[in-house]
């Protein structure tokens, strides 16, 4: 944990067994919207949550044993009250940040669950694995919608800030954009050489990221 305001050593925070961060996986490391949560994820299958305190440093509270095989994602809804995780169980499970209890489980994958973000709304939840993106609808916990448009591993799926839209990017070296109302591809971007790993939409501005 470094602190950008002064030259000194940074805090570390052991506990994990095995790796955090891997050359496939890097989503699972993640602060709270407030900051005053820290929850990591690896590929010892568990969920560490640390409050935070900086004046001091960050304390592990509460150690879950998630999954039941290496996790590669974690998001927090905008309010901060949920988790979402997801593994090579091919499954995604929702979690109270308060008493860091599993709230449900969203089963429908075949495949590896290489992502998962909740809508800005918390309302959904967006994941993909190899091949499909599934949206969520969190009050009836099912699969509303499926897209199966890339000819290659899915890596990352993305929600527009306004909650409409979303991105994916594959290693078939293209970006794709969905409207979620007509359930329809809208724009294809090609560029680059190798396999798309990363994008992200500007909170703002109608701008998209995207590395290789």
């Amino acid at each position: 944990l470094w602190d950008l305001t002064k030259q000194t050593q940074p805090k570390k925070l052991l506990g994990h067994k095995v790796t955090i961060i891997n050359t496939e996986s890097n989503h699972d490391l993640k602060f709270s919207p407030n900051g005053s949560l820290l929850v990591s994820a690896s590929s010892d299958e568990s969920l560490k949550f640390w409050e935070v305190d900086f004046d001091t440093k960050a304390k592990e509270v509460t150690l879950i044993k998630a999954h039941n095989a290496r996790i590669r994602g974690i998001s927090f809804s905008c309010d901060g009250l949920l988790l979402s995780s997801c593994g090579d169980d091919k499954l995604v499970k929702i979690w109270s940040t308060v008493d860091r209890r599993l709230q449900y489980t969203l089963k429908q994958h075949n495949n590896w669950v290489r992502y998962c973000e909740f809508s800005p709304t918390a309302t959904n939840i967006v994941s993909c694995d190899d091949k499909v993106i599934y949206i969520w609808d969190l009050n009836t916990k099912k699969s509303i919608q499926s897209y199966q448009e890339h000819t290659g591993v899915i890596h990352q799926v993305k929600f527009h800030s306004l909650g409409n839209t979303i991105a994916s990017c594959s290693h078939d070296k293209k970006i794709k954009l969905y409207d979620l109302r007509s359930q329809h591809v809208i724009q294809v971007y090609e560029g680059h050489e190798g396999p798309v790993k990363s994008i992200d939409f500007h909170p703002h501005c109608p701008y998209l990221i995207s590395s290789s």
